[in-house]
């Protein structure tokens, strides 16, 4: 994933998070039924949401960006992403990052 664990970035930074996953179950997850939803940490993505882009077969991978922008202020920041199916968490990102002026 990227950025790597602890990066630094400057107040108000833009980034991109980035994860290289794999489908472990069963099931394709669909384009038009799975989503990429930010779940905590802090809230660096104007958007909480995100479509699939394509369909991800079993036992494929894929590659998930959202783009971000680091808080305007200095600190350590957690942020965590889920990929779902409704209620149902198909798999957790999660990345951290250090702001500096």
């Amino acid at each position: 994933y990227s950025p790597a664990e602890a990066a630094v970035f400057k107040p108000n930074e833009s980034f991109y998070g980035k994860w290289e996953i794999k489908n472990t179950g069963t099931k394709s997850w669909e384009s038009d039924s799975v989503d990429i939803v930010w779940s905590g940490g802090t809230k660096m993505s104007e958007k909480t949401a995100y479509d699939l882009k394509e369909t991800v077969k079993s036992k494929d991978s894929t590659t998930i960006i959202v783009d971000l922008k680091a808080p305007g202020y200095e600190g350590g920041f957690w942020n965590t992403w889920k990929i779902k199916r409704g209620s149902t968490v198909a798999c957790t990102m999660t990345l951290f990052i250090v702001v500096r002026k």
